[in-house]
């Protein structure tokens, strides 16, 4: 009896490592498929292709415009994407954009943000938000903040589940 008691016991432990592997795994995967979806999005619109979402081709517009659209057009990148340390919460954290830059290893507080939720909502934060493992971070470096300049520069990257913020793309242009 004691050695299925230290069997079960050893596989619980085990089992719940690949678990939240699995979760980060997920995580690093879909901040990885953001930071494509910018690049490929930046050389679209650096060619004078159409990108979709709309909001998001050259305009005058602020950057903040299109990533409002992005995070809740049907067709953008983010549609199939849940928070996988919270994948049954329809109003769980999936993408911030915050308009300043944060730091690689920085705690996951943004303020003031835009906040899109797996249930395909935006919300401004006005006060701070403690943002939750598995979100999505988008955050504006520099001055640039127009639509209509090429001289824009982002950092994709994530919330771990120790709240740290991690880079994935550290200066990319849009």
């Amino acid at each position: 009896m004691a050695i299925i008691g230290v069997l079960a016991a050893v596989g619980i432990v085990g089992y719940q490592q690949y678990i939240n592997n699995t979760k980060a795994d997920v995580t690093k995967a879909n901040a990885r498929s953001l930071e494509r979806w910018v690049v490929s999005t930046q050389l679209s619109r650096a060619g004078g292709l159409t990108v979709e979402p709309a909001d998001c081709a050259v305009q005058t517009a602020k950057l903040e415009v299109c990533f409002d659209q992005t995070m809740v057009d049907p067709k953008g990148p983010l549609e199939k994407f849940k928070n996988p340390y919270f994948p049954s919460q329809p109003d769980a954290p999936i993408l911030i954009y915050a308009a300043t830059p944060v730091a690689d290893g920085a705690a996951c507080t943004f303020s003031p943000s835009k906040v899109a939720r797996v249930d395909k909502t935006v919300t401004t934060a006005a006060l701070t938000v403690i943002t939750s493992p598995g979100t999505l971070v988008v955050s504006k470096l520099g001055t640039a903040d127009s639509l209509s300049l090429t001289n824009n520069e982002l950092r994709v990257g994530y919330c771990d589940s120790n709240g740290e913020f991690k880079v994935v793309g550290a200066s990319l242009p849009f």
